[in-house]
């Protein structure tokens, strides 16, 4: 009764978040707007999807949906997407290796497609927040070829991928500034992810919402540390045991042990690159609900591409 449960709880949430999607894409083709009223029954105020995530790559996606409008043109996008991370991940590794040697780059590639969590990710029905892995490995690769213009234009890019991916862009940003020296290009990129964010949450999404009550799709999964961020830094500071009683919790250890083990912890010997996944994992950890940092779910994506960076720069 137990197990059966559980697979008619996860077949009909997969198949209400594929709905969605497959939703949304069929009303931007047909009336320009990413609208979903599954969406709204579920989150009042969220008829506009705009208002719950902004990703506004759904309009690219949109262009090959409209020419075969099918759910399985979703999964073949999803699909070749996500495969073409290994071509940024190929040549970042080779331009890396000490040699240029294109045999780690295949090792890299194939190490990726392997990874346990990049396959979860890629399994795991569709969502957005998947797609800044391939964007965020070009920004890297450009930023190791010092090609600036490119590298800026891929730091917007990931943080457009949805509202969350700005605060990484910050850390990578701060790890620019204060480990590579190089001043400018940190602050700008700090600059980028940080205006990014919050013109996004505070302004955008804001403007979509059709209820002046709406609260923000995930925020209960963090209300038992406040309903707002100065609730939250107030609970930091009144209540440290309780902050720490919600992040040291040993299912999220054992999802964190499982996303370095099967790299066999080499990225750890990279410190100064990993500050950039604590953004992404500080924001989980804090969340009540261990799927948010389930190394099997999407929501550790924008971290994937800096454990591999951490691994080769090891």
């Amino acid at each position: 009764m137990f197990f059966a449960q559980i697979l008619k709880y996860y077949s009909l949430h997969f198949y209400i978040d594929f709905s969605h999607w497959t939703g949304i894409l069929h009303n931007i083709v047909t009336t320009g707007k990413p609208t979903n009223l599954s969406v709204e029954f579920m989150v009042p105020g969220g008829l506009n999807y705009f208002s719950i995530h902004f990703v506004p790559f759904m309009y690219v996606l949109a262009v090959p949906f409209k020419l075969w409008p099918y759910s399985e043109t979703l999964m073949i996008m999803n699909y070749l997407i996500m495969a073409s991370s290994i071509i940024p991940l190929y040549k970042l590794a080779t331009f890396c290796h000490k040699d240029k040697d294109t045999r780690f780059g295949l090792f890299m590639a194939a190490l990726l497609l392997w990874y346990p969590t990049f396959q979860y990710t890629t399994l795991y029905e569709f969502e957005v927040l998947r797609f800044s892995i391939p964007i965020i490995l070009w920004m890297l690769y450009f930023w190791e070829k010092k090609n600036t213009v490119l590298y800026f234009i891929f730091t917007l890019l990931a943080a457009l991928v949805r509202e969350e991916v700005g605060l990484t862009i910050i850390m990578f940003g701060v790890y620019v500034f204060l480990f590579e020296k190089k001043r400018l290009i940190g602050g700008t990129t700090i600059l980028i992810g940080l205006s990014t964010f919050i013109i996004i949450t505070q302004i955008v999404m804001p403007f979509f919402r059709t209820e002046s009550n709406y609260e923000y799709v995930a925020v209960s999964s963090f209300s038992a540390l406040g309903k707002t961020p100065i609730e939250v830094v107030k609970t930091f500071i009144s209540q440290p045991l309780k902050v720490l009683s919600t992040i040291f919790q040993p299912i999220k250890a054992t999802n964190a042990f499982m996303l370095f083990l099967p790299l066999l912890f080499i990225s750890l010997l990279s410190p100064k690159i990993l500050i950039c996944i604590l953004a992404n994992f500080g924001i989980l950890l804090l969340s009540s609900s261990v799927t948010h940092f389930s190394y099997m779910m999407y929501y550790l994506s924008p971290s994937i591409p800096f454990i591999f960076y951490a691994f080769m720069k090891a």
